[in-house]
């Protein structure tokens, strides 16, 4: 059996990790590992690697009232997994911002991307941090949870990822075109809208009593023609990523969280529907919260983050006993309503074939 750190091939044509810190970043492909949280007694059986938004990353996005849910799953080590996002997160204008999403979802950045994640998942000591955990398991929002998936499709069926990576817990991934069309809206949404930079009173005034005639024109969709390319490619890899993990190979276990589909604020339209952000033959869990804030939960929250917490909690025991992985169901009994979330999903999984 291959060890921990042989488990993931390491494609001959992989990237140099970078030492560099994140605002250094020489290539758009270079990642960067950073410790988050440490167990201070005994060693983790397992490290969660957080891969963030394309225009949201680092540990704040993870924590809300400087309340850091992860650090509720016991015995683990926890990691983010970052990479330059400047061009996306200040695009300065719109133009810019819809070019920005087009190189960042490239084939070849999205590839060079995934296998930094995957070395990163595979070296214990990848980019000079030494993580102690022999398994992994992967945790993107977003965009980060494309580079989870395809992390999946670069792996080699003669050296499975689940000799290393455990499970997959995808916040709000965005799945074919239909998926793929909401998330660009929300993140050229965040990124484009006008900005004042003097936030003192009398910026306040001026916004206040600025003609309507002269204010800025507001924000429509992107031109999704313009990025018809690259979610055909995307949606591709993601062809094969539900086909490899529903082989019976595939000894990993997936969760799929999706946001509130009618968020009751306009600031938090769009959105992106459970149908288009939730693979089918994993876990879901409805987190009730929209996606700009879906991965962020005070102490009051604890009905939401702790299905989350307890699954993982429970994907750790099992990979302590004999390192299985346990079924679908983890120890969360469905009941009417997510019974009633799978029938919804069944009924509204519409257009091509995902698998085969």
């Amino acid at each position: 059996m291959l060890s921990a750190s042989k488990a993931l091939d390491l494609s001959p044509e992989a990237e140099q990790p970078s030492t560099s810190p994140p605002s250094q970043l020489t290539s758009p492909n270079h990642g960067f590992l950073t410790e988050l949280h440490r167990l201070q007694t005994g060693n983790p059986i397992a490290d969660i690697i957080l891969v963030g938004d394309l225009y949201k990353s680092g540990r704040k996005i993870w924590e809300q009232d400087k309340f850091f849910w992860p650090e509720q799953i016991p015995q683990v080590d926890i990691y983010e997994f970052s990479y330059s996002t400047d061009d996306v997160a200040r695009p300065e204008t719109r133009e810019n911002a819809v070019k920005a999403l087009k190189d960042s979802l490239s084939p070849r950045v999205l590839r060079g991307r995934s296998t930094e994640l995957k070395n990163a998942a595979s070296d214990q000591n990848w980019s000079g941090v030494k993580r102690r955990a022999q398994y992994v398991i992967l945790v993107g929002y977003g965009y980060g949870g494309l580079l989870c998936e395809q992390v999946i499709t670069l792996t080699k069926q003669s050296a499975p990822a689940c000799n290393v990576i455990k499970g997959l817990v995808l916040f709000g991934t965005p799945n074919f075109a239909r998926g793929l069309q909401q998330w660009a809206r929300i993140v050229l949404e965040a990124t484009t809208q006008p900005k004042i930079a003097n936030k003192g009173s009398r910026a306040v005034m001026r916004a206040r009593w600025f003609p309507l005639s002269l204010a800025p024109p507001p924000i429509t969709g992107p031109p999704m023609s313009d990025l018809e390319t690259e979610f055909k490619s995307i949606s591709s890899v993601q062809r094969d990523f539900f086909n490899q993990t529903r082989d019976p190979w595939w000894c990993a276990r997936i969760a799929s969280c999706f946001p509130e589909s009618s968020p009751s604020s306009p600031d938090h339209k769009p959105t992106i529907f459970p149908e288009w952000c939730t693979v089918p033959h994993g876990f879901p869990i409805d987190v009730g919260k929209p996606y700009q804030k879906m991965t962020a939960f005070n102490r009051d929250e604890a009905p939401k983050y702790q299905v989350i917490t307890n699954l993982i909690t429970e994907w750790i025991a099992e990979i302590g006993n004999k390192g299985k992985a346990p079924s679908i169901e983890g120890v969360h009994p469905r009941g009417k309503n997510m019974e009633w979330r799978l029938q919804e999903l069944r009924i509204f999984w519409v257009g091509p074939k995902p698998f085969g």
